[in-house]
């Protein structure tokens, strides 16, 4: 007798949407999912040879994305909002669908803290379009059938963003050769707050970190960068008055148009350096030019 396998299908792994309060925000990537886990204690007890196991303790993994800087204003309120030690739970969804945009699972998050953001290297020589990616934990995670359809289509900002064209503005220094922009990782650390009468914990945020800022510079322009280090760090002029705001330029497709701008501030200079040379390298001389930042604001003049 044949069987009937016509009732259930599997749909695709790579066709998803991210929610944000109810709205879709922005095209992802990459998503990695949050985790249902639970510590372990092992029994040994004194008159058998075999352990006996029991969870004691459930928690919710991190969720992940890599989100498309032409996202909605939702996606970028929330980022800036968390930079500047705003911080604001919010309630997510990731919307699994099949080959024909029917949504066949939802994973709903609640009280979401936003702990991680990370921005892209920017390099004239990338081949990238760019995205950020972050990190979310929430403190409830529910997987549940879907219904509907995610009618959202890739945003036509988000084609004008790429990882290859931009321009620095460092105060007193010269940036036309500034030629790489390292990745940044912005990290909020969350402390879990767990009381008895929950299962699932809840979270406080409690510490941010800023990355350095890093920049690679033809080392044409290597004299007044490194008189400008030399005088902070050797001759001692680290007042307050003495730290730089930079700004960094995203621009468009012609190179000419700022299509977004990221803001750094109480920037100070921390280490200058000349990469390690090779005999007959196939490379540009280039110096290394690291700050500290105390600040950080993304604006977007193109989005979704």
């Amino acid at each position: 007798m044949a069987v009937d396998n016509t009732t259930k299908r599997a749909a695709r792994a790579g066709s998803f949407a991210f929610e944000l309060g109810g709205k879709i925000v922005g095209y992802l990537k990459k998503c990695g999912l949050p985790k249902l886990q639970s510590d372990v204690h092992t029994n040994d007890g004194g008159p058998v040879s075999v352990q006996s196991k029991q969870v004691v303790k459930m928690s919710w993994g991190p969720c992940s994305i890599d989100i498309g800087l032409g996202m909605s204003s939702e996606m970028y309120d929330w980022i800036n909002a968390t930079f500047k030690h705003n911080y604001q739970m919010k309630d997510c969804a990731v919307l699994m669908m099949n080959e024909n945009y029917d949504i066949v699972r939802r994973c709903d998050m609640t009280h979401c803290h936003l702990t991680e953001i990370t921005i892209p290297a920017l390099e004239g020589k990338a081949k990238e379009a760019m995205y950020l990616s972050c990190k979310i934990q929430p403190e409830m995670t529910r997987y549940t059938n879907g219904g509907g359809k995610a009618t959202a289509a890739l945003g036509p900002s988000q084609k004008l963003f790429a990882a290859t064209n931009f321009h620095a503005q460092v105060p007193g220094l010269p940036c036309d050769n500034v030629s790489k922009v390292d990745a940044l990782k912005f990290e909020v650390k969350v402390t879990e707050d767990a009381v008895g009468k929950f299962i699932e914990s809840r979270y406080v945020c409690s510490k941010a970190t800023y990355p350095d800022l890093k920049f690679t510079v033809n080392e044409v322009d290597s004299e007044p960068w490194y008189n400008k280090f030399f005088s902070y760090i050797q001759a001692g002029k680290r007042t307050v008055s003495d730290e730089l705001a930079i700004g960094i330029d995203i621009l468009g497709p012609d190179a000419s148009k700022p299509i977004a701008t990221l803001e750094f501030t109480g920037c100070g200079p921390k280490e200058f350096s000349h990469p390690d040379r090779t005999a007959n390298e196939d490379k540009v001389a280039a110096v290394e030019a690291s700050f500290f930042v105390e600040g950080i604001e993304l604006k977007y003049h193109e989005k979704n």
